[in-house]
């Protein structure tokens, strides 16, 4: 199918964009803002603003480099650092809250003049409601002279996110914080694996946002939308590739020790029917020194996406629940979720649950090494000489 345009605004005495602004806070809003990117490149000037992720930013310069000729507009802004979350006493962080505040406040204020404060008529695309609260103040101020346009993206749109209202003494410190530096647009939203993040409300979404692209029109938009022409590196001679989660980073193994022995199992395995250089591993983006690292593969860049790895020579792909397994269309696969001792079942529940309501193809989810092994078998692995 060929790319579909970007429906205009209904409205004919709408003039059209005289810019374009893109925000791409995380990894699998990548798609969604290369293709925005890709349908005004010719008509428009574009900046593209990338918000506390270097290893995003890393990636789009290349992109931008490869398949822009440079002439996107790349901003990066750095995340404030609250100094109450350096401190733990409840005595010291009541002392830093109001500098906290007014130190964030100054911040985003001087974000906004040196970036943005120069648009008027321009057309501002976001591909996520909620996460990166700075976003909110920033869409806020921009659109009192440009239009917002929503487009959400596939990670987005599949969590259940639902408000939640303030239910102890630290959710009404965080919240009043929220409402006061980024907008009174601000709410808090339960994440389903249990964490309470920032969010933009539904009343600003119904009443400053210019457009909603929901997700039958986005999936039309981006389906076909050929993302070989922004690959930074050739994986045509791998037949594995293993992209890691941060499962400890995160918190959801229960037994550190016993994960790092199930995934030195799994690359002997490996190591038995394909020689090293034939496996391809790609650790998360971002990762600290928690990582669990392996000792057989190539490693690549980490600021690499793994959906712009995917080959067709690739026989099998490996990881635990993330999009970059379910978005997996062709090669085989494999979840390594069932293997790992994850802190309880019902987040193992949560986690395969939601792979599977995304997935373009069907996912293995081997219980034991053996089970494993008899997979690697199956897809003509053969011992290295």
């Amino acid at each position: 199918m060929s790319n579909s345009p970007l429906r205009p605004f209904a409205s004919s005495a709408v003039k059209p964009p005289s810019e374009v602004v893109i925000f791409c806070d995380a990894y699998p809003q990548i798609k969604n803002a290369l293709y925005v990117a890709m349908q005004h490149k010719d008509k428009h000037r574009i900046t593209v603003t990338v918000t506390g992720d270097r290893d995003l930013f890393q990636f789009l310069q290349l992109a931008n480099e490869k398949a822009f000729d440079n002439s996107l507009q790349l901003v990066y802004l750095d995340g404030y650092i609250w100094r109450i979350a350096t401190v733990r006493s409840r005595i010291a962080k009541a002392f830093w809250f109001v500098p906290d505040m007014i130190g964030e406040s100054r911040y985003l204020a001087r974000v906004f003049s040196r970036n943005f404060a120069r648009f008027r008529g321009a057309e501002v695309f976001f591909f996520s409601r909620y996460f990166n609260a700075s976003l909110i103040y920033l869409l806020r101020k921009l659109g009192r002279h440009n239009r917002l346009t929503f487009m959400p993206d596939r990670l987005n749109d599949a969590l259940s996110m639902q408000t939640v209202v303030a239910a102890n003494i630290d959710d009404l410190a965080y919240l009043a914080r929220c409402k006061l530096v980024y907008g009174r647009h601000t709410e808090l939203a339960m994440h389903p694996a249990g964490l309470k993040v920032p969010g933009l409300s539904d009343k600003f979404l119904q009443e400053k946002v210019d457009r909603i692209i929901g997700p039958e029109e986005s999936n039309s938009m981006l389906q076909g939308f050929d993302l070989s022409q922004f690959k930074i590196f050739d994986v045509s001679d791998y037949s594995v590739a293993y992209f890691d989660e941060d499962l400890v980073e995160h918190d959801y193994v229960r037994d550190t020790q016993a994960y790092k022995k199930i995934l030195d199992g799994v690359f002997q395995v490996l190591a038995r029917h394909f020689p090293e250089d034939r496996v391809a591993i790609k650790y998360h983006p971002a990762s600290t020194d928690r990582r669990v690292t392996v000792g057989f593969g190539r490693v690549l860049p980490d600021f690499v996406p793994a959906e712009f790895l995917y080959h067709d020579n690739v026989k099998m792909y490996l990881d635990f629940a993330s999009m970059a397994l379910a978005n997996v269309e062709r090669g085989l696969a494999v979840s390594l979720m069932d293997m790992v001792p994850l802190k309880d079942e019902e987040t193992r529940r949560y986690l395969r649950d939601y792979l599977l309501r995304q997935s373009r193809s069907p996912i293995l989810f081997p219980k034991s090494l053996g089970e494993f092994e008899r997979i690697v078998e199956g897809i003509g692995g053969k011992t290295s000489p």
